[in-house]
C-alpha cells in the first residue's frame, strides 16, 4: 500500500509554517558559497538526507517504505513551494506508525518468557546496513537490538528484569516523541535535510532552537532562571539557577513538579502533552516581565500545590567561562633545577560575546585579556590555552585573544576564493599582553574560530600546538539571518573559507599539533572531511605579517624553531611510552577500531574484560593536560637556554625568517 493522506492524519499543517519553507530554501541558495539554485544531484541529496533523518540507524522504516517515501519526495519541493505541504504529515504518519509497532513487539517480546541471546549480532557500521525487506526481517532486526540493548544495560549493572522495564520504556518514549511532534518539528527536519544537501553546516533554526543557539554564543539569557529535566513525561526543576528571579525570590525548589504556565496577560497553559522546548519557550521571556507558575510541590503532609510569580531576569551560563589555573611543573632532566617553573592553564572552552552595549558585559575576549593580566601579575613562566573542549563561536574574539600574543598582523582571511576577494582581519593593537612561551592543547572536538586561534599563532611560530593529531577541520564561515521569516527562526548558511596566514584553509586538515598526545579522541572517522557532502576547500597565498614580534623590548617573544619541536617530540614521546595511562589509551583505542559485527557476549565479556585488567587502573581525564604541562616545561627550558645564543638571522628555524624586516 503506497502512502497516502489519510482521511485524519495524526498531524496537522500549520500554514504560517508551511509559507516559512520556501523563504528558508530561497535564502539558503541566495547566500550559499558554492550552490544557488536546485540540480538534480541536490534534489538526490536531499532525499536521501531526509530519509536518513527520519531513520537515521536503519532500524525502523521497511524498504518498500523507503521506495514509496522516495517516490513522495520527488515533487515535495515543488508542491511546498505552491503551498501545499500534506507531503510532510503523510511521510511522519508511516513513521508513527513504524515507532508504534516497534512499541508493540518490543513489549511482546520482552515477556515473562524473554530469554536474553548472547549470540545476537549486530552491524555496528550503519553505512553497511540495508532497510528491511518485509516484517518478518524488520522482526528479526528487531529481536537483535533489544537484545543488545537488554545487555548494554545489565553491563551498567541492571538485573534482566529492570534491563527489559528500561527498554521498554525507551521505546515508549520514542513512541510518545513522535506523536507529540508539532508541524514546526516536522518541517525543521525537511528545512534541515534541504540544508544538509548543500553542506554539513547550513541548517534551519526554529525559534527555540535559534534561542539555544544564542545562548551558547553569549553564555547568556532571559528567564525565570531554572533548569527543567523531564521524568516520566513530566516537568521538574533540575536546578535553580544563580543570580535569576527563580533563585532571588527563594520559592521555587529543586524537584517542583511544574503543572501550568501563565503569562502577564493571564493567559495559563497546562504543561501536559508540552515538548521540553515548548516549556522552556512558556519560562523565558523579556527581563522585567512577570510569568507565574503552578507548582506541585512534595512536602511532609503530602503533596501540594502552590502558585509562585517570578520576574523574569538576564541570567549568566558561567559554566563554559574562561578560567585560569596556576600550577608547578619542572621539565625533563631538570636534577639541578632548585625552583620548579611556575605555569598557568588557561581553560577557554567557547569564544563568546554579550551585547558589548550592556555596562556589565562578558566576552571571551575581555576575560582572557583579564586573565593574562593576573598571569603577568604572577610572574608565570609559561602558558598553557586548552582549546580541547572548544567548538568555536565568535570569530572577533578568536582574533582578538590571537592579537594579545603578537604585536600586530594578520590573523585569518575569509571569502569564497582569491578570484572573488578576500576579507583580511587583522590585530592592529600594538599591546602584546603576553610574551612567555606558550603551549596550545586541542583535540578533534576544536574546531572553527578555535583553529583560527591555534593555526595564527602556529603560524606566527608564537606557540606550539599540542594533543590530538589534528584539530576537526571545519574551515568554513557561517552567516545568520532571519530576514522575511516573521519571527520563526532564522537559516545558518556557509558563506565561504577560512584562511590561515600560511595560506592553508582549516576545511578538511584542520590545524596539525606539532607533538601529538595519545587521548581516546584522536580517531579517524569523526573529522568535517568524513561529514556528507563537506566543502572542498581551496588554498591562497600566505599572509604573514612581519610586524607581529617587536624588534626589542619585554613584548618580544622568542619564536619556536623546527629543533625545539623535535626536542619536544623525542621528549614527550618518551615520557607516554613509560606511562600506564597512555599505554591502557592505547590499549582501548585498539578494541575500539575493531568495529564490523559483535555479538551481545563480547558486548558483556569485553566489559568483564576492562574491568579486570583495569582494577586500580583509572585513566586521569586530564591526562593530555599534564602532558602539555610538562612540554611547556621543556619550552619554557628550551628557550631559555637559546636566549643566551646570539640569533642568526635567515636560519631554517620554522619562525626565523618571521624576524626579517620587524
Amino acid at each position: 500500500m503506497g502512502l497516502s493522506v489519510e482521511p485524519k492524519s495524526h498531524f496537522t499543517v500549520e500554514d504560517d509554517v508551511c509559507d516559512n519553507i520556501p523563504q528558508v530554501i530561497q535564502l539558503m541558495f541566495e547566500q550559499h558559497a558554492t550552490y544557488n539554485e536546485w540540480t538534480p544531484e541536490l534534489h538526490a541529496r536531499f532525499v536521501e538526507q531526509y530519509i536518513k533523518a527520519l531513520d537515521p540507524t536503519k532500524t525502523r522504516l521497511l524498504m518498500s517504505d523507503v521506495k514509496e517515501i522516495r517516490v513522495v519526495l520527488q515533487e515535495t519541493i515543488s508542491k511546498v513551494a505552491a503551498g501545499q505541504c500534506t507531503d510532510i504529515t503523510v511521510i511522519n504518519d508511516r513513521v508513527l506508525e513504524r515507532a508504534e509497532e516497534d512499541l508493540e513487539f518490543a513489549r511482546g517480546f520482552l515477556g515473562q518468557d524473554y530469554h536474553l541471546n548472547q549470540g545476537a549480532t549486530k552491524l555496528t557500521d550503519v553505512e553497511q546496513r540495508v532497510y528491511p525487506e518485509n516484517s518478518a526481517a524488520k522482526e528479526s532486526l528487531m529481536a537483535n537490538i533489544i537484545h543488545f540493548q537488554v545487555a548494554e544495560y545489565m553491563v551498567d549493572g541492571a538485573t534482566i528484569d529492570n534491563a527489559k522495564k528500561k527498554v521498554i520504556e525507551s521505546y515508549e518514549r520514542s513512541a510518545t516523541h513522535f506523536a507529540g511532534r508539532s508541524f514546526l518539528e516536522l518541517a525543521d527536519t525537511l528545512m534541515d535535510s534541504v540544508g544538509a544537501s548543500l553542506d554539513p553546516h547550513t541548517t534551519y533554526f526554529t525559534p527555540a532552537e535559534l534561542g539555544e543557539f544564542n545562548i551558547m554564543l553569549t553564555h547568556s539569557f532571559e528567564g525565570v532562571g531554572v533548569d527543567i529535566v523531564v521524568r516520566n513525561g513530566a516537568f521538574y526543576v533540575g536546578s535553580v539557577l544563580p543570580g535569576g528571579g527563580a533563585a532571588r525570590g527563594g520559592k521555587l525548589r529543586v524537584g517542583d513538579k511544574i503543572m501550568r504556565v501563565t503569562q502577564e496577560d493571564g493567559k495559563m497553559v497546562s504543561v501536559a502533552g508540552l515538548s521540553l522546548d515548548d516549556v522552556v519557550a512558556l519560562l523565558r521571556g523579556p527581563k522585567g516581565t512577570s510569568v507565574t507558575l503552578t507548582v506541585s510541590k512534595e512536602g511532609p503532609d503530602g503533596t501540594k500545590k502552590h502558585v509562585i510569580t517570578i520576574v523574569r531576569d538576564k541570567i549568566k551560563v558561567d559554566n563554559e567561562k574562561a578560567t585560569l589555573k596556576i600550577d608547578t611543573v619542572r621539565p625533563d632532566g631538570a636534577k639541578g633545577l632548585q625552583t620548579p617553573y611556575k605555569v598557568g592553564i588557561i581553560d577557554l572552552k567557547g569564544f563568546y560575546m554579550e551585547d558589548l552595549r550592556e555596562e556589565d558585559a562578558g566576552s571571551s575576549a575581555r576575560d582572557v585579556k583579564e586573565l593574562l593580566r593576573k598571569a603577568k601579575e604572577q610572574n608565570l613562566d609559561g602558558l598553557v590555552i586548552d582549546l580541547s573542549q572548544n567548538p568555536g563561536g565568535f570569530l572577533d574574539a578568536a582574533v582578538e585573544i590571537a592579537g594579545y600574543f603578537i604585536q600586530k598582523g594578520a590573523i585569518v582571511k575569509m571569502g569564497v576564493s582569491a578570484q572573488q576577494g578576500l576579507e583580511r582581519v587583522s590585530d592592529e593593537d600594538l599591546h602584546v599582553e603576553f610574551a612567555g612561551p606558550v603551549v596550545i592543547l586541542v583535540s578533534r572536538m576544536s574546531a572553527s574560530a578555535s583553529e583560527i586561534l591555534a593555526g595564527a599563532l602556529k603560524a606566527y611560530s608564537r606557540a606550539v600546538v599540542v594533543g590530538d593529531t589534528n584539530t576537526f577541520g571545519k574551515g568554513t564561515t557561517q552567516t545568520l539571518t532571519g530576514e522575511g521569516m516573521r519571527g520563526q527562526g532564522a537559516v545558518k548558511v556557509t558563506v565561504g573559507f577560512f584562511y590561515i596566514p600560511d595560506g592553508r584553509s582549516t576545511q578538511h586538515d584542520g590545524v596539525k599539533s606539532d607533538v601529538v598526545i595519545p587521548s581516546m579522541t584522536d580517531r579517524d572517522g569523526n573529522d568535517e572531511r568524513d561529514l556528507e557532502y563537506s566543502l572542498v576547500p581551496a588554498q591562497v597565498e600566505p599572509f604573514v605579517s612581519f610586524g607581529a614580534n617587536p624588534l626589542f623590548g619585554a613584548s618580544r617573544y622568542q619564536p619556536v624553531t623546527d629543533q625545539q619541536i623535535e626536542v619536544l617530540k623525542r621528549r614527550s614521546a618518551e615520557r607516554v611510552s613509560r606511562d600506564k595511562g597512555f599505554k591502557e589509551i592505547k590499549r582501548l583505542q585498539d578494541r575500539a577500531d575493531r568495529g564490523g559485527v559483535v555479538k551481545a557476549a563480547d558486548l558483556i565479556k569485553g566489559a568483564h574484560e576492562t574491568e579486570d585488567k583495569t582494577k586500580g587502573l583509572v585513566i586521569d581525564p586530564t591526562l593530555q593536560l599534564q602532558e602539555a604541562k610538562k612540554i611547556l616545561a621543556d619550552l619554557i627550558q628550551l628557550q631559555r637556554a637559546g636566549a643566551a645564543r646570539p640569533v642568526v638571522v635567515g636560519g631554517k628555524g620554522k619562525g626565523s625568517g618571521l624576524d626579517i624586516g620587524q
